[in-house]
């Protein structure tokens, strides 16, 4: 498991940022390169080096990871650092000894500028317990990671959406056990089925799922991009539904263990109508509504093209359609299995055949 992904092309290339009720943000979108997953090392190996709580707590998945009873005790710098940004960007030249110090210096900027880059050196990015961070593949290969605010990065000419960089970690991840090409899946478009796409999911190791959660809540607090969201809500969906197929099958679902199940589901229903709220008001600034006919695929690179009608779209409709329609068909199936938790029907769960738990 494990992997790495280029980061977005150019800013105006996703729907991340501060400028989404702006048209122009999407101008001159073109259809991103589709990178493989290149395993740079396997996931248990990256918790590891990184010294992952999964290594010093015990991880339930209603519950999170449990928080070790001392916290590391926090290195306070030397000397103090002058404020390095200039007009909120900050500008380090690759390779200089205080590169991670200024990167995390504190000061408010959303723009990064790197100069200096060696022209073989590969900006890629992929996410570890302290999220997510930067790296170059045949150069720098330390972790650099992303404050919290940063919105871009300048480099070679080129600006790069950190917020859709952030999105295709956890794309390229989820990819590799849903068996869809962004990781996570359209539902019901142009057909699709609910349950089998979350059975896939069920069969991932609960620390990659909590790995994700605790990814995906960190950018819900700090982005106004409704993808972060709709992807926390699969995620808790999937950590609820995994224990409940295992009590299913051993038959050993206890009261506790179902009001756990039923409070992620709940919360990722709240997370749900929040990207429908959202998405609607965008949608109203610039006269656009849903289609009642049609539920719009997922587009969180703001695509143009969907088939099988071989129709083009506006990419800032796309972008907010998608995650419009997506999150209002999640909740329809997220409340169809609460009723079936509240009402013990969830014994009579139709499992796909052949497929047990690993």
């Amino acid at each position: 498991m494990g992997g790495e992904r280029g980061l977005e092309r150019q800013q105006g290339n996703s729907g991340a940022g501060n400028s989404l009720d702006s048209s122009s943000f999407f101008s001159d979108w073109t259809v991103p390169e589709k990178l493989p997953v290149r395993a740079t090392t396997d996931l248990l190996g990256l918790l590891q080096e990184t010294g992952s709580p999964r290594n010093r707590a015990t991880i339930d998945l209603l519950q999170g990871w449990r928080s070790p009873e001392t916290s590391p005790t926090k290195t306070i710098p030397d000397r103090p650092l002058e404020s390095p940004v200039k007009n909120g960007v900050l500008e380090l030249r690759y390779g200089e000894p205080d590169f991670d110090r200024k990167l995390a210096c504190g000061y408010d900027y959303k723009t990064l500028r790197i100069t200096g880059k060696p022209a073989n050196a590969q900006l890629l990015v992929w996410g570890d317990e302290k999220g997510y961070y930067f790296f170059f593949k045949n150069g720098d290969q330390t972790p650099h990671h992303f404050p919290a605010k940063l919105k871009v990065i300048d480099i070679d000419g080129k600006s790069y959406d950190v917020d859709r960089a952030r999105l295709r970690v956890s794309e390229s991840y989820m990819s590799q056990f849903s068996g869809e090409t962004n990781g996570f899946a359209t539902v019901n478009y142009p057909k699709g089925d609910v349950m089998s796409y979350f059975w896939k999911l069920s069969r991932m190791a609960d620390d990659g799922l909590v790995w994700q959660e605790q990814l995906l809540r960190e950018q819900v607090q700090q982005s106004d991009n409704p993808y972060f969201k709709l992807y926390l809500a699969d995620i808790l969906f999937v950590e609820s539904f995994s224990p409940l197929i295992r009590g299913v099958l051993q038959d050993s679902v206890t009261p506790e263990q179902k009001q756990q199940m039923l409070k992620k589901i709940d919360e990722a229903n709240q997370l749900l109508r929040e990207v429908r709220q959202q998405s609607d008001g965008s949608l109203r600034q610039k006269n656009h509504f849903p289609q009642s006919n049609a539920a719009m695929p997922l587009a969180p690179g703001a695509f143009l093209y969907m088939p099988p009608t071989g129709t083009y779209y506006d990419p800032y409709f796309a972008f907010w359609a998608g995650a419009y329609d997506q999150a209002g068909r999640r909740e329809l199936f997220f409340t169809f299995a609460r009723g079936l938790i509240t009402s013990n029907a969830y014994r009579f769960f139709q499992l796909p055949p052949n497929e047990l738990p690993r």
